[in-house]
């Protein structure tokens, strides 16, 4: 459940984010050819983990969990509202995630069945239900959790051989990308303090107590999951940002993609995307993407903006600036590798040649490789570990 304070992650719990991420994608799939809606119940008792990162993961379409219950009465209207609107612009399927401790904010139970009848009863759509149970606990460990794993239990045995007979009880974890510990007796007091405010109904203190990471990342599932975007504030600037991919193809591009555009388009500015890389920029293959244009793309591998291992080069960044310019863009974003980040800093290097490069210029580092600088992980490392790991075994 990864409910344990004292720890970034427990150990098991990424191997079971993998088990749920891989039904839902393939209960999707199913779910789109028939145009069905899907409950799916994972575990999380007194934790929302594994339902709200499999939901942020799948790209699913709603959620609830224990510690931020509908702060609505009517949260099933709601509910339906979203779906329907998702409906009506495009999807084909519908995908609600369910923890198995759900409830509303009086702290009566939600269960997976009550979601089923509700999507019946008020959109009359054919809804299935799936528990997936325990099998979220078997199965090979993940990569994640196999280095994790060695890793903490090489830290336990020093922890051991260095404590004296009366030292307090600790907890080894890893916090930042580090391993640390941390006293057994303060870590099973900040853990009860979850649950013990979930049982009070002060969800406030139950977000912060889960920390930072994961109250992000509900606000952006929250973001995620809008059939349409939150319209543009009065007389607010609508900046033109474009966002493209840089060199060799990487799990997990499209996803960021997605969350970009959304994000960006949700606080009313105008998402540009640039096809084929750095060569695309060079000869303007620029395009608005929309809401529902990069729907879908959460799980789809590859990128499907496109991109290369082209850096530019002499005349090429007369044709970069021209074109950053034809198109009034204000921002860049670059989600890739290491020739993405060369390109990126030639056009920064060149800055006093061409104003047009004088925007922020931001890199999202995503290659296999975990090679690239300012980033402990790159986005699709983890995937290709785990491919690694999968075909040795």
């Amino acid at each position: 459940d990864n409910d344990m304070y004292g720890t970034d992650m427990t150990i098991g719990a990424d191997t079971a984010l993998h088990r749920i991420v891989d039904a839902v994608d393939a209960i999707a799939s199913t779910a789109a050819s028939h145009q069905r809606s899907f409950v799916v119940e994972v575990m999380g008792r007194r934790c929302g983990y594994l339902a709200l990162m499999s939901a942020l993961a799948t790209g699913a379409d709603w959620v609830l969990i224990p510690e931020a219950p509908p702060n609505l009465d009517n949260w099933e209207e709601k509910m339906c509202s979203v779906l329907a609107q998702g409906r009506e612009v495009g999807r084909r399927d519908s995908i609600v995630i369910v923890a198995e401790g759900a409830q509303d904010r009086h702290g009566n139970p939600i269960t997976s069945q009550h979601v089923k009848e509700i999507l019946e009863d008020k959109l009359g759509e054919d809804t299935r239900v799936t528990v997936l149970g325990h099998v979220q606990r078997g199965g090979s460990p993940s990569a994640f959790d196999r280095n994790l794993s060695t890793l903490l239990g090489a830290d336990a045995i020093e922890a051991m051989l260095s404590d004296e007979p009366q030292t307090e009880p600790l907890v080894i974890g890893i916090q930042g990308n580090v391993i640390t510990r941390t006293p057994l007796s303060h870590c099973l007091e900040k853990t009860w303090g979850v649950a013990e405010a979930i049982k009070a109904k002060n969800y406030d203190l139950a977000m912060n107590l889960r920390g930072r990471s994961f109250r992000d990342s509900f606000q952006i599932v929250r973001t995620l999951v809008r059939a349409v975007p939150h319209e543009p504030a009065p007389g607010q600037r609508r900046l033109r940002i474009a966002v493209m991919n840089g060199g060799g193809p990487s799990p997990g591009m499209n996803t960021a993609v997605r969350a970009a555009i959304r994000l960006g388009v949700d606080k009313g500015h105008i998402m540009l995307g640039v096809k084929n890389g750095f060569r695309g920029l060079i000869d303007g293959h620029i395009s608005e993407l929309s809401w529902m244009q990069v729907g879908g793309w959460a799980h789809r591998g590859g990128s499907e903006l496109g991109t290369n291992r082209h850096v530019p080069h002499d005349g090429d960044y007369y044709a970069i600036a021209r074109n950053l310019e034809e198109h009034k863009i204000d921002a860049l974003l670059m989600i890739g590798g290491w020739a993405g980040y060369q390109a990126v800093l030639g056009m920064y290097d060149q800055r006093k040649i061409f104003p047009a490069f004088n925007i922020p210029l931001i890199c999202l580092p995503a290659t296999i490789n975990n090679n690239l600088p300012g980033a402990e992980l790159s986005v699709g490392a983890d995937t290709a570990l785990n491919s690694i790991v999968e075909a040795v075994d």
